[in-house]
């Protein structure tokens, strides 16, 4: 059942994924299932409060996830059910954001680098550690970052803001922007448009 004391729009399929692992379900992803979605039709009347909406929510689970014993106090998952993850990592080649991505990291990318990003990424760059795993000590120890807009929001304002400080963007599309660590050799991609960058931030409420 969906819980009443989740507020609106925000997180209510992660809460529906998180119960199901705990008890005993598994979730699958179905990622060539077409879905029709209008992208953010049902909070545009509030699109001024929708961040504060998101923050709220997500607090709100940890708080309830903590006390299921599903996560620890950081707010990350440590119970065995709930960090269950598919046994084939699924990298859409299909689609042109996620391919053209590949094609302007891998020339600056040097073989054995440290990079977080998805773990699908792993096929294309062996150094490749989740993302979800970085906190403020660890994002200095990475020469690369692979951000998915997508979940920027969920890593917080604090793990962003030392992204912000210690990275600088060289490739943005409309789904990823790709961070090389400050001194690290590389140029440029001629395709990075600030507007995505700035996408990026506003999306992790920056």
């Amino acid at each position: 059942n969906f819980d009443a004391q989740l507020g609106r729009f925000w997180h209510e399929d992660d809460d529906y994924c998180v119960r199901a692992l705990a008890a005993g379900w598994e979730v699958f992803c179905m990622p060539k299932l077409p879905v029709i979605h209008h992208g953010h039709q049902s909070g545009a009347a509030m699109s001024a409060k929708s961040g504060a909406l998101s923050r709220d929510n997500q607090a709100y689970l940890v708080r309830k996830w903590r006390e299921m014993g599903v996560v620890n106090a950081q707010g990350r998952i440590i119970h065995p059910r709930c960090a269950w993850f598919p046994p084939e990592r699924y990298f859409p080649r299909e689609d042109s954001c996620w391919t053209q991505l590949i094609e302007a990291a891998r020339p600056m990318i040097q073989p054995g680098a440290a990079v977080f990003a998805l773990e699908c990424f792993r096929e294309f760059f062996p150094g490749t550690s989740s993302y979800v795993m970085l906190d403020e000590q660890g994002v200095p120890k990475t020469d690369w970052i692979i951000m998915h807009k997508g979940f920027a929001g969920a890593l917080g304002a604090k793990v962003m803001r030392a992204v912000r400080r210690a990275f600088h963007p060289v490739f943005a599309n409309e789904v990823f922007v790709l961070f090389a660590k400050a001194g690290v050799p590389g140029k440029a991609w001629p395709s990075l448009e600030q507007v995505h960058v700035e996408a990026l931030w506003e999306s992790a409420n920056m």
